[in-house]
């Protein structure tokens, strides 16, 4: 029977024996090497997070350079797209409506890229305005002609009453192709001759007017009547102490030529008898009238007052145009009067090329200003284009550019 545990005793270990004896390490002992085998992993894992961390940051860093200079290099480009889009604006700043077109986009860029709107701005402000144009007007297409390599595309605007309008600019055209494809046009003013006009053309064939002042009228006058004719009509007086009606009325500019080379100088001047007669002629004529006179000198007859010359030229709406060439003894206030009450003008030629510029500033005057576009087509290639007047639009025209004379 083994023996209770309260019968169990330590028996002491005799003296001098070889059994070996086994260290113990105290509790505490052990307690400090965890500890230190700890701290050796801490401090190991403290070197791998900073090491990660150098690596991180280096990484970071090249980066944040990386997308620095990516931001340096967009806003450069940025920059370099909207100076390209204000240039454009700048080259076609004579064509307004492309101009503004290039202008505006280049605005929506700068606020998309966050640049300085002020230069597209300030291109939009120095623009010149656009005409506004009454809902009724109407775009009236005279002729489209082959040049070279461009198109010649000459039109009329009118009013709803039809009376040309002369006031536009470059600013209020715009051209389209029906392809798409980018054109390169200008604008410019031009004029046609009037239709249905009737020209009362008065030649002073007084003694005064002998030698190269009456040549050169002549030839000023003929050049008139071949610009102006056959689309009015005209019929030609010469006077000098009476009035002689030398054609009748009619549009054909040779027979005008031929009454014109019978003229010669020798005489008194009967200038009021000859713009009373030439008027009474005219208050007859359906349409527009026009009574031209080119003198050097004064009445000299007193046949006629000239204040019934005026009341006929108020009652007929004819309007007088005198060409005054200096050298004789001109009455200057009596045909200032005249063709001011009557709505005409007044011109002094102090020379022989006085006369002929005079003469060439008449038939502008009386001619119908139109436009013309020269439209530039290399190819030759674009069947059509749309023209459009105003903007926003309010006048449209589509012109065929096949089949244009040359």
């Amino acid at each position: 029977m083994p023996p209770s545990r309260s019968t169990l005793r330590k028996t002491p270990r005799a003296a001098g024996s070889t059994r070996p004896t086994h260290v113990s390490l105290k509790p505490k002992w052990k307690r400090l090497l965890v500890i230190l085998a700890l701290l050796l992993a801490a401090l190991i894992a403290v070197r791998v997070i900073w090491e990660s961390h150098q690596e991180f940051a280096a990484l970071t860093v090249q980066l944040e350079r990386q997308q620095m200079d990516a931001k340096r290099r967009h806003r450069s480009q940025a920059n370099e797209h909207f100076d390209v889009l204000l240039k454009n604006g700048e080259d076609w700043r004579q064509i307004a409506p492309l101009a503004r077109a290039r202008f505006n986009a280049a605005l929506e860029f700068a606020a998309k890229q966050g640049l300085d709107t002020e230069p597209a701005e300030q291109g939009l402000r120095n623009l010149p305005a656009a005409t506004t144009i009454a809902f009724d007007s109407r775009l009236k297409l005279h002729r489209v002609a082959r040049v070279a390599s461009a198109h010649h595309i000459d039109l009329e605007v009118v009013t709803p009453a039809g009376e040309p309008i002369s006031r536009l600019s470059t600013a209020d055209f715009r051209v389209e192709s029906d392809t798409g494809t980018p054109l390169h046009y200008a604008v410019g003013a031009a004029t046609v001759p009037p239709g249905g006009f009737n020209i009362a053309l008065l030649m002073d064939c007084s003694t005064s007017m002998t030698g190269p002042k009456l040549e050169t009228a002549r030839d000023a006058a003929n050049n008139l009547v071949s610009e102006l004719l056959p689309q009015s009509r005209c019929k030609l007086f010469s006077f000098a102490t009476n009035v002689v009606p030398l054609t009748p009325w009619t549009n054909d500019s040779v027979v005008v030529a031929e009454g014109l080379r019978t003229l010669r100088a020798d005489g008194h001047t009967c200038l009021n008898l000859a713009l009373a007669t030439a008027s009474r002629d005219l208050s007859e004529r359906p349409g527009k009238k026009h009574l031209i006179v080119c003198t050097d000198g004064k009445d000299t007859t007193a046949a006629v007052p000239i204040q019934e010359v005026i009341t006929l030229c108020r009652t007929h709406a004819i309007a007088i145009h005198a060409i005054a060439i200096e050298g004789g003894d001109i009455d200057h206030d009596v045909l200032r009067r005249l063709t001011r009450e009557s709505g005409g003008s007044y011109q002094i030629a102090n020379n022989t090329r006085g006369v002929v510029a005079h003469f060439q500033q008449l038939v502008t005057k009386l001619s119908r200003p139109i436009y013309r576009i020269v439209l530039l087509t290399p190819g030759g290639e674009i069947p059509a284009v749309t023209v459009r007047i105003g903007e926003p639009a309010s006048l449209e025209l589509r012109v065929p550019l096949h089949g244009s004379t040359r």
